[in-house]
C-alpha cells in the first residue's frame, strides 16, 4: 500500500489538481492577451475562461499557435470568448481515481493536456480546479 503501485490505486483527482494561485483562470470578460499572460504564469498550457465561477470555455496554447499559424486576423485585444472552445472536456468527480481520469485526456475527438475539474449545479458548472496531463503523468509515475 505504500508502494508506488498503491500510491496509483488511491491517488484522487483532488490530489492533484491545481486550484487556487495555481489554477489558470481568466473571465470571459478578458483579452486574449490577457490570456496569453496567464498561459506564461503559470505554464499549464490552458487557461479556464469563467462567468463568476462557473465553466464557460478553455483556451490552450496550442489555440493560441493555431491562430497564429492560421489567421491574419486574430486581435490581441479582442475578447477571450471568441478564441476559447466552448464546450471542452472535463472532468466531473473531483473523488474519481487519478488512473481512471487519465483516460479523459484522450477520450475526445483530439488529445487534450488539461481538464477543468467541475461540480454540476443549477446554474451551471462550477469550476474547482483543474487537472494537467503532465502533473497527472508525474504522479502516476
Amino acid at each position: 500500500p505504500a508502494g508506488s503501485i498503491g500510491r496509483k490505486l488511491l491517488l484522487t483527482v483532488r490530489d492533484v489538481m491545481r486550484t487556487g494561485s495555481d489554477l489558470s483562470r481568466v473571465s470571459i470578460h478578458s483579452t486574449l492577451h490577457a490570456a496569453v499572460l496567464e498561459l506564461m504564469r503559470t505554464g499549464s498550457g490552458c487557461v479556464v475562461v469563467t462567468e463568476g465561477v462557473f465553466l464557460k470555455g478553455v483556451f490552450t496554447d496550442g489555440d493560441l499557435r493555431r491562430y497564429v499559424a492560421n489567421s491574419s486576423t486574430f486581435d490581441l485585444h479582442g475578447p477571450i470568448e471568441n478564441y476559447s472552445t466552448k464546450t471542452p472536456l472535463y472532468v466531473q468527480d473531483e473523488s474519481m481515481k487519478l488512473v481512471d481520469a487519465e483516460r479523459l485526456f484522450h477520450s475526445g475527438p483530439k488529445s487534450a493536456t488539461c481538464l477543468p475539474v467541475v461540480r454540476t449545479r443549477v446554474e451551471g458548472m462550477e469550476v474547482l480546479g483543474m487537472l494537467v496531463l503532465a502533473d497527472t503523468r508525474r504522479a502516476l509515475a
